[in-house]
């Protein structure tokens, strides 16, 4: 009898156990409408993706920042891949590569590892960015079990 009590509890508790320990639906914070500081800055989550431009170098940035667009090292990919459609309907493959590499190994006198870095700034180049100020952007970023689909419609803007 004794050792079918103990039975019965060891089970209920591993049952205790694995329903405590299921992995529950992660939701995102999404933020109430609000301005941003900077123009083509997108929420995702508790944080922010602003996509920023430099026509002279070529060059198109993804940055990551906090509810309080401080930058912020969130991810931990090494490329983000997206494209573009320029004004007059000519599409463009866009690769947004890490401006650090996101693993080091570690190398110490006995032992070594590697170390996993996250990123905040991604970087993509190409010639098509510094003749077009105008160009429509789709970009699919992995975050936090989700994907956020984020379509920028970029004008260059007076400084």
């Amino acid at each position: 009898m004794r050792g079918k009590v103990c039975f019965v509890a060891v089970i209920g508790i591993i049952l205790w156990i694995a329903g405590c320990a299921s992995e529950k639906p992660k939701t995102a914070h999404e933020a109430t409408p609000h301005e941003h500081k900077y123009p083509f800055t997108k929420v995702m989550g508790d944080y922010h993706a602003q996509l920023v431009v430099d026509h002279d170098k070529g060059q198109m940035f993804l940055l990551f920042t906090d509810i309080t667009e401080e930058p912020v090292k969130l991810l931990r990919l090494e490329s983000i891949y997206g494209g573009a459609t320029l004004p007059d309907g000519t599409k463009r493959d866009v690769a947004f590569r890490s401006t650090e590499p996101l693993s080091h190994k570690f190398i110490h006198k006995y032992h070594s590892h590697m170390i996993h870095r996250r990123a905040g700034t991604y970087i993509a180049e190409s010639d098509w960015v510094k003749i077009n100020r105008a160009f429509d952007l789709q970009v699919t970023i992995p975050f936090e079990g989700r994907s956020y689909d984020m379509t920028y419609n970029y004008v260059e803007t007076p400084e």
